[in-house]
């Protein structure tokens, strides 16, 4: 049995992490710790808790998180639009259409579906799709059926943009303030009361703290797990917008004229 808890960076937490082991942590310590040897410090940590989620409900109120939604939402729309009409007309009977509408197919094909990424991923995802669709230019986009498509998403992507822009600056005035000041007051409460734990154990032996020590450690490996996906799934990102600025897909050829 462990005697020292298993390390994480809290600083590569999210609020909304931290906040949650601090919530278990108060929890498990209720359950597995003698109170009244830590009644202060569990004080301290549940009103740090109560000053991070008070910071975290406040920044909900965003007030443009709705309106990024919707701009959103209304991009994914665009974006089905074209890509169920391309896909429905891939075997047009009119060849020159079928030829375009295959060349359209295959650049969304080649940007995936943008309507399972996040909002950041899935606005660079349009935008590249958009100036590789209007590089075919309108005649070839009105062939593949899909101009007037194509020319509502550039409009919503552009005012997807501006929502944006001052979701941003809102959340960041908010966030490098009061949530980013709670967050790093909640790193080192957590960290001060974890290595106060471990002095016990040393004065102690490790009976009396064991069981509360492994019920934290199973939080702190699944959020070290957790860090590291996010890892992964950034590196992989990168990797594949390299791999599409540096390869070009087979491109769909139209089927054979029945």
């Amino acid at each position: 049995m462990n005697d020292r808890f298993t390390a994480c960076d809290f600083s590569k937490l999210s609020a909304f992490a931290l906040s949650s082991i601090m919530e278990n942590l108060l929890k498990g310590a209720r359950e597995w710790l003698d109170e009244a040897t830590f009644r202060p410090e569990l004080a301290e940590l549940e009103a740090i808790l109560e000053a991070l989620n008070k910071a975290l409900r406040q920044n909900k109120r965003n007030q443009y998180t709705k309106a990024r939604a919707e701009a959103s939402r209304a991009m994914d729309e665009a974006w089905s639009a074209i890509w169920m009409t391309t896909k429905s007309n891939i075997k047009h009977p009119n060849l020159k259409r079928r030829k375009e509408i295959a060349a359209v197919y295959d650049l969304i094909y080649q940007h995936s579906n943008v309507r399972k990424f996040g909002y950041n991923e899935k606005y660079g995802r349009i935008d590249r799709l958009l100036h590789k669709l209007e590089e075919l230019g309108a005649e070839r986009l009105e062939l593949a059926l899909v101009r007037e498509w194509v020319e509502a998403l550039r409009q919503r992507l552009e005012h997807y943009a501006r929502i944006e822009k001052a979701h941003l600056e809102e959340e960041g005035q908010y966030q490098t303030g009061i949530v980013r000041q709670r967050q790093r007051e909640a790193e080192r409460a957590v960290n001060i009361f974890l290595r106060r734990v471990e002095a016990r154990v040393l004065l102690e032996g490790k009976a009396p703290y064991e069981n509360f020590i492994a019920y934290m450690n199973a939080f702190f490996s699944k959020e070290n797990e957790n860090i590291r996906s996010r890892r992964t799934r950034s590196q992989n990102r990168e990797a594949e917008k390299k791999a599409e600025g540096e390869e070009e897909k087979t491109p769909l050829t139209p089927p054979p004229t029945p």
